[in-house]
Parts: structure tokens; sequence; C-alpha cells
């Protein structure tokens, strides 16, 4: 397509582009932007080098003048993408397992409420969960046990936390198990909170 070679006609015929068949003051012959006479491969080479970080910079404006919209945004990305963030946030917390520790700690500490609610209704999930026939006083041993080996790899300075697990966890989009002595196993906390309310067929022996 032949375009027209100089603005003004640019303008007149409706086009984007001209060119004039002349050097830039850069020294390139090349097309010209109609809207403002910029030379397009001047404007080529600065978007490849400062383009990166002025659309980081716009981008970083945006977010912080519309938290709403951002945090929107982050909501429908997790819940469309929940499988991916959940096992990303479990290798983190795998590979960083001090670091998530602390980090729980000081959340559990500055969110005493929310953490009680939370308790309330995992009593309340397991009760519900827990079927006519189960042994519960297996069940109360099977906690008091957990209770009691932690208490023993404290008082010898080893560092490992134990915790009960459902084998096949009470709130999971997959399956919902049972509060029965069939579904318990006693796991490392990291162990555990690595599952994220998944069914992973792993055993997991004391010292591991």
């Amino acid at each position: 397509m032949n375009l027209p070679t100089n603005r003004s006609s640019a303008k007149e015929s409706n086009q984007n582009y001209y060119f004039t068949g002349n050097s830039c003051v850069k020294g390139h012959v090349a097309r010209r932007k109609t809207s403002n006479g910029e030379c397009c491969e001047c404007a080529r080479i600065y978007r490849a080098t400062y383009g990166k970080e002025l659309r980081k910079k716009a981008t970083l404006k945006w977010r912080a003048n519309n938290p709403d919209k951002v945090k929107i945004h982050k909501q429908t990305e997790y819940l469309n993408n929940r499988d991916k963030y959940l096992e990303q946030a479990s290798q983190w917390a795998s590979e960083n397992w001090d670091t998530a520790k602390e980090a729980k700690r000081r959340w559990s500490k500055a969110n005493r409420s929310y953490g009680a609610m939370k308790r309330r209704e995992r009593a309340a999930k397991e009760r519900q969960a827990m079927p006519f026939w189960s042994d519960q006083q297996y069940i109360l041993d099977v906690y008091q046990n957990c209770r009691e080996f932690n208490c023993i790899l404290n008082a010898n300075g080893i560092d490992i936390v134990y915790s009960v697990d459902h084998i096949v966890p009470l709130n999971s989009l997959e399956v919902c198990g049972l509060h029965c002595e069939f579904n318990l196993q006693i796991l490392t906390s990291q162990a555990n909170s690595s599952k994220n309310n998944r069914h992973i067929e792993t055993t997991y022996e004391y010292g591991t």
C-alpha cells in the first residue's frame, strides 16, 4: 500500500502513517505517525528499551487508584484457579516451613477472635460428620495420644509438632470424609498442612 508522502496528505486521506523517504533526527528512514509525526523506528526502539518499565509503573499506579477492582480481580482469579494456588502455597510452605510456621503464629496472634470462630466451626463440622456408630472414646484417645507425644518431643527439645489428620478431609471439593476412628491418622503438622483439604494416599511415619 502506497503511503502519503507528508503528514497533511495523510490527515486528509485518514491514513495512520506517512512516509517521506527522509531520515529522522536519529537517522532512521521509516514510516511516521500521522497523529504526532513520530518516527515509527524511534518509537519501536523506545518501547523495547523503556516500555516494560513504563508499563510496570502504569500498572502499579492503576492498582493503587483502583483497590476495589484489584480485590475483585484477585478473588475471581483465585476461585477460577483454586487448585493451582493451593498447590503453589503447599509447595512454598513445604520448602519454607520455618517461615510459614512463624507467619502463621503471628497471624493467629493478631486474629485471635477469627481463630476462635474457626475452631468452633471446626468442632461443629466434626460433630456433624461423626456417625452414630463411631467409637468416640477411641477418637478422644487418638487426640490425647497426639498431645502427649508432642509434650514428650517438646520436653526433649525436638522441634517437630504432630497433629491429628482426617485421611479423607471433612471439608473438600472432591469428597468429604467422616469423623470416625477409621479416618484418623497422626501426621507432622507440616505434612498435614501440605494436604490442603486433599485426599493424599501417602503414609507418614513418626520422625519423618
